[in-house]
């Protein structure tokens, strides 16, 4: 007798991790696009940082100028007030062509002052100027890329989210797949077992055909014996009419002998006949098993 195997389920299905090891790598791939916009937007900043510097620097030289301005200038309301009250008594105190030479000096030295503060505060102007144009375009742009960096934060947030919902749905997916393997598992385990009772079964049915088989020799030989038997008992039959020698009593007793001999295979009939009947009904039950198992493949196939 022959058995169909139980065929197994296929393996995990791997289509799922790799799936997200994908989407994984292209968030990092998006990552990494946004570095380099991040990192030019930081030198950006850093460049007008670096230019305000440079503002604060030359504002602080002028300041400075302004200082040693507001001293010379101090300076010569000193000298003009010391030539105003000056008088004789300056005339005394020192030559006159002296004072005049230091007083054309600072005179000149006001001029070169005046001169140097007139294209300093032209400078500072433009300066000033230029870098206030350059503070707002700087502004404009900084704005500008603030606005796009924040839209793009909100795209990639909603792209996130999105993938993560998907993520959540492939790990829900993921998880029924391992469900139904572990319930393809435990039918695979079942039908197994139900594969080894039907081969437990067909080795008691042979061992039951062989003894069906020994049981029929035994029978062939008790019906061959009985054959003998009754040809014995025929022929003390027809030895006990023709022989008058026979007494009635050895004629009775054979007689008994051959009622015995028949009710033994009358009932040797019997039980070969009980036999038959069991052992059809056991191949009737392996039938209908075999049937019912070899149904079951087909509808799990």
């Amino acid at each position: 007798m022959t058995t169909t195997r139980f065929q197994e389920a296929p393996r995990d299905n791997v289509e799922m991790p790799l799936q997200l090891a994908k989407r994984k790598a292209e968030l990092e791939a998006f990552a990494s696009q946004e570095r380099p916009k991040t990192a030019r937007r930081e030198q950006k900043l850093q460049k007008a940082d670096e230019e305000a510097m440079d503002a604060l620097k030359t504002l602080t030289s002028y300041l400075k100028f302004a200082a040693v301005n507001r001293e010379v200038q101090a300076e010569q309301q000193q000298l003009q007030k010391h030539e105003e009250q000056g008088g004789d008594q300056t005339v005394a105190m020192l030559n006159g062509e002296v004072l005049n030479n230091e007083l054309e000096r600072l005179k000149g030295a006001k001029k070169k002052l005046e001169d140097e503060l007139v294209a300093t505060r032209e400078e500072y102007e433009q300066l000033v100027q230029d870098l206030t144009t350059k503070a707002e375009s700087a502004r404009k742009q900084l704005k500008l890329a603030r606005k796009q960096h924040k839209h793009e934060c909100v795209q990639f947030n909603l792209k996130f989210d999105k993938d993560d919902k998907r993520i959540e749905a492939l790990k829900a997916e993921v998880a029924a797949l391992r469900s139904t393997q572990e319930q393809q598992q435990q039918e695979r385990e079942r039908m197994q077992t139900q594969e080894q009772q039907l081969q437990v079964q067909t080795l008691e049915l042979q061992a039951l055909t062989e003894h069906s088989q020994t049981l029929e020799q035994q029978n062939a030989a008790l019906v061959n014996k009985l054959d003998s038997v009754q040809q014995c008992q025929q022929q003390w039959l027809t030895q006990a009419h023709y022989a008058f020698s026979c007494t009635q009593q050895q004629l009775e007793t054979a007689m008994q002998a051959g009622l015995e001999i028949e009710q033994r295979a009358e009932a040797l009939e019997q039980q070969l006949g009980a036999l038959h009947a069991y052992l059809e009904e056991q191949q009737q039950e392996q039938q209908k098993e075999q049937l019912n198992y070899q149904q079951q493949e087909q509808e799990k196939h």
